[in-house]
């Protein structure tokens, strides 16, 4: 029995590296206070893929 992931899931962690990457980019340019919002949207994103993941997993053995 394995866990299947969904690929829609990947695509949102590819819009949260990419939030990141132009968070790096402002911030290398000297305007961090452009790019933050951007940081705090891809913390928000990859924190709740995480949950996500370990509800499936416990879904998927009926723990809860």
């Amino acid at each position: 029995m394995g866990t299947k992931f969904s690929f829609w899931a990947y695509g949102i962690l590819a819009i949260a590296a990419f939030g990141m990457l132009l968070y790096v980019l402002t911030s290398m340019s000297g305007k961090p206070e452009i790019g933050s919002p951007l940081l705090n949207l891809s913390t928000f994103i990859i924190v709740m893929f995480i949950i996500y993941m370990f509800v499936k997993i416990l879904l998927g053995r009926r723990i809860i």
